[in-house]
């Protein structure tokens, strides 16, 4: 997948309307779309699935042998979540769009 692909995919979220869900989420504006850009393209180890939740925001997930990576990131709040589960043991981290290091996630997941 090249990174004109990866946008337009990120891009074609900003087209989701309100309770596009059937469950209530919310539209993903492009301002916030703009910002989780340079953040995905960090993450270029790996082609990530793309997902919009329910609760808002925008997210990348990985599901490799029995680790499962996923980086949440929160239209409300300004932040970047970060989860791991391997052999059900959980690893979290906080950012914001400012703080957010690669290196750091790099660190708690073997599949980078």
């Amino acid at each position: 997948m090249t990174w004109d692909k990866v946008y337009e995919t990120i891009d074609d979220f900003a087209l989701l309307g309100e309770n596009w869900d059937s469950y209530g989420a919310g539209h993903l504006p492009k301002e916030f779309l703009e910002k989780c850009k340079p953040i995905v393209k960090q993450l270029e180890f790996m082609e990530p699935p793309f997902a919009a939740p329910y609760c808002g925001g925008f997210q990348v997930e990985w599901h490799l042998d029995d680790c499962y990576l996923e980086i949440a990131f929160s239209k409300h709040t300004d932040e970047i979540l970060f989860l791991k589960e391997s052999n059900h043991k959980f690893t979290t981290r906080k950012f914001t769009f400012d703080t957010f290091d690669i290196e750091k996630v790099k660190v708690h997941c073997p599949i980078v």
